[in-house]
């Protein structure tokens, strides 16, 4: 809970019933339908995802990568909230949308624009709540998604903080199998990659570990 005595936005969505519900969801809905027009899924690195929460940081390239993740991570998807962004999902003329995201992915607020100490703030909290925090530090899904490198620091804000491991998520083919602005899936191979997690070290700077997690997600070689 929060320290100034304001609720956290969405808590509910670390209940335990609720986290039962998005379980069913992922298992016997996201990954059957999606399974429909994957030609090939391939997971990879689960071994490098330490105890613990962790803050993932994944390569946003579809509006298909949260239920992919969801999928790979396996049973860690228990205790794992995803940051939405609060100026599109969370929008007041939209009214339900937020909590039906929020139910379904397990979806929390993040502004995207002004001060992010908000969001920062609750994102701290649900990781020292022991959930793993899923954060797409793109900010959004750009038109071309692959060419796209640019970071927000915001992560590595939330690393110094926490003193969590920051968990690259490397996403290929999701851009082909659900394009951004296409509301119907298309055929696709795709290949999930969690790398080995990397610390902020003592005296890094929020631009140096950024463009250390940049050359991780972008990187054309494999680990």
């Amino acid at each position: 809970m929060p320290t100034d005595g304001r609720l956290l936005p969405y808590r509910w969505v670390g209940w335990w019933p609720i986290r039962l519900v998005r379980r069913a969801l992922v298992v016997c809905f996201y990954y059957p339908m999606l399974r429909i027009w994957i030609r090939r899924l391939v997971v990879e690195g689960r071994e490098h995802i330490p105890p613990g929460p962790v803050i993932y940081a994944a390569v946003h390239t579809s509006m298909a990568d949260t239920p992919l993740i969801l999928w790979a991570v396996g049973a860690r998807r228990n205790r794992l909230v995803v940051t939405a962004a609060r100026d599109f999902f969370f929008r007041r003329n939209r009214p339900g949308f937020g909590a039906f995201v929020a139910l379904v992915f397990g979806a929390i607020p993040i502004d995207r624009t002004g001060s992010p100490r908000q969001s920062l703030h609750d994102a701290i909290t649900w990781l020292r709540s022991d959930f793993s925090v899923l954060i797409y530090p793109q900010g959004t899904i750009p038109g071309y998604a692959e060419n796209e490198t640019r970071l927000h620091r915001g992560i590595a804000l939330l690393a110094k903080q926490t003193h969590c491991p920051v968990v690259p998520v490397r996403i290929v083919g999701a851009s082909a199998l659900l394009p951004a602005g296409i509301h119907w899936p298309r055929c696709a191979m795709v290949r999930i990659t969690f790398l080995p997690p990397i610390l902020l070290a003592d005296k890094e700077n929020a631009a140096r570990f950024t463009d250390r997690l940049g050359e991780k997600l972008f990187s054309v070689t494999t680990e």
